[in-house]
């Protein structure tokens, strides 16, 4: 079977830094897998799934015995479309990198402070995302929220990370131990 033939796979992996599904696009559940779409040719795109989708692609590949082509059509009238829509926010694959060290470092309840970073990737479309790390000085916890935003280019992610203030770190904090586990 040559390359370009060869079906993209589809990997369900628990944990994701989507902060809303994008798959249904809901923005009022927060996404706990992702999907991981490995084309024939190498591209990967990850996507932070809610747990209907989850269950609609379990649903979806159990029907199919685990082979399916896809043809889109815009209405059942209709012949299906070889033209598929890319989705709204594909991510790369490539890891993260610092963007910008904000000081002072910020201190939780319990005393321990945090070193606070602005951490940013490119995605597929050429945009970048940003998120915000939190390392304990001294003690081995990092917790980091979602994507807290994208931005034109890494050079504007820069400038967004410049503006952050104290208010907004400590609503970013509280976003990100949300997503913690209590094993973590």
């Amino acid at each position: 079977m040559s390359q370009a033939s060869e079906p993209a796979r589809i990997r369900l992996v628990a944990g994701t830094s989507a902060t809303s599904c994008e798959l249904c696009t809901a923005q009022n559940v927060i996404p706990a897998t992702t999907v991981i779409i490995g084309h024939a040719r190498g591209g990967i795109v990850q996507l932070g799934a809610c747990d209907w989708c989850v269950q609609a692609i379990r649903r979806l590949a159990a029907a199919s015995g685990g082979q399916a082509a896809f043809a889109l059509s815009k209405s059942a009238g209709q012949p299906p479309s070889a033209v598929r829509a890319a989705p709204p926010l594909q991510r790369s694959v490539m890891p993260p990198v610092l963007i910008k060290e904000l000081l002072p470092e910020l201190q939780d309840a319990r005393g321990i402070n945090y070193v606070v970073r602005v951490l940013g990737r490119e995605r597929i479309d050429g945009t970048w995302e940003g998120f915000v790390e939190f390392v304990a000085v001294g003690a081995a916890i990092i917790v980091r929220t979602g994507t807290e935003t994208t931005q034109s280019n890494r050079q504007d992610l820069a400038y967004w990370a410049s503006g952050l203030n104290t208010g907004y770190l400590q609503g970013a904090f509280a976003r990100a131990q949300r997503h913690v586990s209590p094993a973590a």
